[in-house]
């Protein structure tokens, strides 16, 4: 027998989306090095006509092909059209104004859009036509300004986290025979289309054996919950140039890492494919619970609040208004 539908009953058409940014052939506003591209995010709040800062990216030196760390997550709601915009800059100012960067470009869609796109994202031309919403500069309209390649996945609802630190033997070489390397990772997750989305850039560690500091990833945003998901990870050494040179790279899962305990992975180069004399070390990877307030209120956790009054002021103003 089929039964009716009631109204009201009906659960909305909400998924939580991950969106990665990247860009390719960014505009060189710097002289003596490349430029330090940052992206800012705006939204259109449900019933406004205006754009709001969301977050921004991390500013990356000297590349003009970002893969940006910090990732945009949203509820990605079927029957709305939520428009998003993303302005990128090249940083030359520590101060927080927009108007102190160069402006390299600007986009704007629809969640929908990067959606739909699927596993192959969404690749837009970088736009610099029109003013900018918050500044008073205007754009050049200069060609070739660009792209930026941006790409949704869907989340699941996980409450675990990921904790690793890594290390090296044997990496990188002198600068000038003198200058002792800077090394750096950078760990990334397969996407369906068979393309890597950075999920974290490590800090630079001086010297050829690198013990870089601990790292805390969410699962979802590592994994999305499948342990034997893809995971590659590169190492470079910074020049004097301010350019990066690939040391070695290779391919593990959330699981081999897990099981190696404090064991080491020999590189892969980046040019013929042939293994190094690089070695990767796991010095510790374990997975934990992230537990939440509801989780403790759930489990008997009590908050007991304590109360005070100080009237020492108005009693001394009472004393002064009598006398």
């Amino acid at each position: 027998m089929d039964q009716k539908f009631s109204p009201g009953t009906a659960m909305a058409a909400t998924s939580t989306v991950e969106i990665s940014i990247s860009c390719r052939n960014l505009l060189d506003k710097d002289i003596l090095s490349k430029s330090d591209p940052m992206c800012v995010i705006y939204h259109r709040p449900r019933g406004t006509n205006h754009w709001v800062e969301l977050m921004r990216t991390e500013t990356i030196a000297d590349n003009l092909n970002p893969d940006f760390v910090a990732k945009v997550t949203v509820e990605y709601r079927f029957e709305e059209q939520q428009s998003i915009r993303f302005e990128v800059y090249d940083v030359d100012s520590p101060t927080a104004r927009l108007s102190d960067q160069d402006f390299l470009g600007f986009v704007e869609c629809t969640v929908a859009q990067i959606v739909s796109a699927g596993s192959s994202a969404l690749t837009l031309t970088l736009n610099q036509t029109v003013y900018l919403p918050n500044s008073s500069k205007k754009a050049s309209g200069d060609k070739g300004s660009g792209t930026i390649i941006l790409l949704a996945e869907e989340l699941a609802l996980l409450k675990d986290e990921v904790t690793f630190k890594l290390g090296g033997n044997s990496m990188g070489s002198l600068n000038f025979c003198i200058f002792r390397p800077k090394i750096f990772y950078t760990l990334s997750k397969v996407n369906e289309s068979g393309n890597y989305s950075v999920v974290q850039r490590s800090l630079s560690v001086i010297g050829t054996e690198p013990n870089w500091a601990p790292a805390t990833i969410s699962m979802r945003s590592l994994c999305n919950g499948d342990r034997d998901r893809g995971l590659r990870i590169e190492c470079y050494q910074e020049k004097m140039s301010g350019s990066h040179k690939s040391l070695g790279y290779c391919f593990t899962t959330l699981n081999q890492m897990v099981s190696l305990g404090t064991g080491g992975i020999k590189l892969v180069s980046s040019h013929d494919g042939k293994e190094v004399a690089v070695v990767l070390l796991v010095l510790f990877c374990k997975i934990s619970q992230i537990y939440t307030f509801v989780d403790y209120i759930q489990n008997g956790t009590q908050i007991h609040c304590c109360y005070a009054v100080d009237f020492t002021c108005e009693y001394q103003f009472l004393l002064n208004f009598k006398n």
